[in-house]
């Protein structure tokens, strides 16, 4: 509608089902609805989505199970972190044309506490950053290296999940901050060679055996491990870990669409013992009263040149629950962005 005509309406993604016995996320899921707007009370924004970040760790909130992050509810609207900008305003502070990010409902507009918000700069970094290397993956990958990977000059890293989004800025910290060196993970040949052109000595673990890379790769054996799969890959890491070396647990990708019974039972926990290991595993939340701290940092890594931004972009707000579904097909090498709208 021309710009003086309030919109009075919004499009936007509901939970239509839970996934069924096979685990996985399917488009039928997902049902887009026409939705009134409610009158702007005191406190509230209307926003204009511009950019919605999807991530594998909302797979859990698809299942009715009370986990760190709360599960969608059936008919309401699907949510993520991302970026709007802002139409209408009665927040206190909050005016029109700024540009914030928070949690986003997957819809065209919708309304919102201003107070859930944070300000972003459109002239530091493309709006798109802040759903990732700026966002939380970033900082994902950020505080942990320095919490639990505590690494050291000439250390040997293992990234599994390189070419993802929080995989491939943990390979950028740790080679071009820390001077590691970074071995990677990744499962075609594209995100493999895009590993090597930063410096990392990537292969392909569809094509080889992970242990064999690894006896090829790291043939001294692995300091840090940054875990994001899980599964046969942690157990092929665990034999291979050096005495006192760090496994941070960040993700188990290759087991979030299988069925329990379908999971993999890693059986060399008695590596963890032998070896003297840390195995630590964090939730993004435990930092948040840093994360101002890590988007200053990153954003001066990224001008520096330390950091490179990779992003897959999927258009438009019928397409998100594709690209939901992509990141668990391997679909994205870097972060997985949708675009929405522009300012």
């Amino acid at each position: 509608p021309p710009h003086f005509m309030s919109a009075t309406t919004k499009n936007v993604w509901v939970l239509a089902a839970r996934p069924g016995a096979d685990a996985k996320i399917k488009p039928e899921l997902f049902r887009k609805e026409e939705q009134e707007l409610p009158e702007l009370k005191d406190g509230e924004i209307l926003a204009r989505t511009l950019w919605v970040s999807v991530d594998p760790y909302l797979r859990s909130r698809f299942n009715n199970v009370a986990s760190y992050v709360s599960p969608y509810e059936i008919g309401k609207p699907i949510t993520s972190t991302g970026v709007v900008v802002v139409e209408q305003s009665r927040a206190e502070g909050v005016s029109v044309g700024q540009t914030l990010s928070g949690a986003v409902e997957w819809s065209d507009r919708f309304i919102a506490n201003a107070s859930s918000f944070t300000p972003v700069d459109k002239d530091a970094a493309p709006l798109s950053a802040y759903c990732g290397i700026l966002g939380l993956t970033g900082l994902s990958a950020y505080f942990p290296i320095d919490d639990i990977a505590q690494p050291k000059k000439g250390e040997v890293a293992f990234v599994s999940g390189a070419a993802g989004a929080v995989g491939s800025v943990v390979c950028q910290i740790l080679l071009n901050v820390h001077g590691c060196r970074v071995v990677g993970s990744a499962g075609s040949e594209d995100k493999v060679e895009w590993l090597r052109s930063l410096g990392v000595e990537a292969f392909n673990y569809k094509t080889e055996d992970t242990g064999a890379a690894l006896d090829r790769l790291a043939a001294d054996g692995v300091d840090i491990y940054w875990d994001n799969v899980g599964g046969a890959t942690l157990e092929a890491v665990l034999d291979r870990m050096r005495s006192k070396g760090r496994v941070v647990s960040c993700g188990a990708i290759s087991q979030y669409q299988l069925p329990k019974e379908e999971m993999y039972g890693v059986r060399n926990l008695f590596q963890v013992v032998v070896k003297c290991l840390k195995m630590q595993g964090f939730l993004l939340g435990q930092y948040r009263a840093r994360f101002a701290e890590g988007v200053t940092q990153l954003a001066t890594w990224l001008r520096e040149g330390k950091l490179q931004n990779r992003e897959t972009v999927v258009e438009g707000l019928d397409h998100i629950p594709d690209a939901l579904m992509g990141i668990f097909a391997g679909a994205n090498t870097g972060k997985m962005v949708v675009h929405v709208g522009d300012v």
